[in-house]
């Protein structure tokens, strides 16, 4: 099967630091060549890579203003849809490049674009997709919702997790200090909801008959500088105004860096507060596979993998937050109960089966077309 991949104009390919949906196809496609397929890329940015063949265009920098960005978007997806090669399935991922591609159809069989954030209500532009594959089961839902045409289009393929990478402390039980660590990675910004993270552990490091004479640490590792994607020095002052020994790990492009410090967790907690603004958090799903108990909002967006009481803890406040942590830090037999049945529960998500459902996906699409 031939397979041409656009990625967006703002990041690199191999991924060199940010960049999700970069980092997922650049995956996926490792996969799908090792099986034999011809996969293509028309992307920004420089680097160098094996298996798979590039087709390389300017890279541009994000601004963060749409209507900075949108332009910028078009003009790189004009480039793109004009570059790509003839193939079987046309994966988009750009605003654009799904509006463009039909007017060059004879280039493609099957167009596919992927729905990696919260839809804004512009599928209705997209009228020509074949297939929309969504990372979690509430972005479908609100695409479906959003545009009535694309409900019966709509695909669910969720975000894979790297399980050579994020895999459990070989220790057993996780690699431990003498201190109990509560871990989050991600950005360090206001909607991930990590001011109330803050404020239950500074609530529980009072408690002398719960910690036993031990330290309580907060650590988070993502980057805090507005310029890196985090909320800036004020953010960053607010949260150690609340808890002073919080521990700014700072932004970490490495997975096995990541995946160390998460390790080094009694407890992952990924409190957003964004719940419409999240698609499908990996990040929980890393500290599964790496055997640590998981502590998490009740979201839609978690319901693809997480289950309360089973693989992870949910609450619903603030103050269930804390009662929560107390529960897991109070009884970690408990903890690692769930923690290994976590870890039987990533299995699903490794690279390699969602690889596969992404070319049983495209292979129905073909099947579809011949026939």
């Amino acid at each position: 099967m031939k397979i041409t991949v656009i990625t967006c104009p703002f990041g690199d390919l191999p991924p060199l630091a940010l960049g999700a949906v970069e980092k997922l196809f650049y995956q996926l496609a490792g996969v799908w060549s090792d099986e034999g397929h011809d996969v293509c890329f028309i992307c920004a940015g420089g680097g160098v890579a094996e298996r798979m063949r590039y087709v390389r265009l300017k890279r541009y920098k994000r601004t963060g203003r749409t209507l900075t960005d949108l332009p910028i978007d078009l003009w790189y997806s004009i480039k793109a849809v004009l570059a790509m090669p003839r193939c079987d399935v046309l994966v988009c991922n750009t605003f654009w490049s799904p509006v463009l591609a039909p007017l060059l159809r004879w280039k493609y069989k099957k167009l596919v674009y992927g729905v990696h954030r919260y839809p804004k209500g512009q599928f209705g532009l997209y009228r020509f997709v074949h297939a929309f594959i969504c990372v979690s089961t509430v972005i479908g839902e609100a695409v479906r919702a959003q545009c009535a045409s694309a409900a019966q289009k709509v695909k669910i393929i969720c975000n894979p997790v790297d399980t050579s990478v994020f895999y459990p402390c070989s220790k057993g039980g996780g690699c431990k200090s003498t201190a109990v660590t509560v871990v989050y990675s991600g950005r360090i910004v206001k909607e991930k909801g990590i001011v109330n993270l803050a404020k239950a552990v500074r609530q529980l490091s009072d408690d002398n008959s719960l910690l036993k004479g031990r330290k309580l640490r907060l650590v988070l590792v993502g980057p805090w500088e507005s310029a890196a994607g985090g909320g800036g020095e004020s953010y960053r002052d607010e949260l150690l105004a609340i808890y002073p020994e919080t521990i700014f790990v700072g932004p970490v492009y490495e997975p096995q860096k990541i995946a160390d410090y998460i390790r080094s967790a009694d407890v992952y907690c990924y409190p957003t507060i964004a719940e419409h603004g999240e698609a499908m958090p990996v990040a929980p799903l890393e500290a599964m596979a790496c055997g640590v108990p998981v502590v998490l909002p009740r979201f839609k967006c978690f319901a693809d993998y997480a289950q309360d009481y089973e693989n992870c803890m949910m609450y619903e406040s603030p103050v269930e937050l804390s009662v929560v942590l107390t529960s897991l830090i109070s009884d970690p037999d408990d903890g690692r109960r769930i923690a290994i049945r976590a870890m039987s529960s990533v299995g699903a998500f490794s690279i390699a089966k969602v690889a596969e459902r992404y070319l049983s996906c495209f292979d129905l699409l073909i099947r579809d077309c011949n026939g």
